[in-house]
């Protein structure tokens, strides 16, 4: 597991990135919205941080229009998803969180 590359300012993720550190409290479909991607594609990327412990989901509420909020926002970057070793990292931090 080398340390990768941060996202270009106008990857998609760094997008969606940015609108969560921004909106603070947000449904996948405002990331979507925002960061100019697929609802399919901000929802994944939605689930992969949660499971990584970045977001709290609101039980009340499902699909599309569920609530989540950021709870770990450690800087600019966006977090890395590396599938094959099921974990996030963080570039701001330097930290492996493996996902649950």
């Amino acid at each position: 597991m080398g340390v990768k590359a941060t996202y270009q300012s106008g990857n998609s993720k760094q997008k969606m990135w940015q609108s969560m550190r921004i909106l603070g409290v947000f449904t996948p479909s405002d990331i979507a919205q925002t960061a100019e991607v697929s609802l399919n594609y901000a929802s994944v990327f939605v689930g992969v941080l949660r499971r990584a412990g970045y977001l709290k989901k609101d039980p009340s509420k499902n699909g599309p229009f569920a609530m989540y909020r950021l709870l770990r926002n450690t800087g600019p970057h966006a977090p890395r998803h590396w599938t094959k070793e099921r974990c996030v990292f963080d570039l701001n931090k330097a930290v492996v969180y493996v996902l649950d």
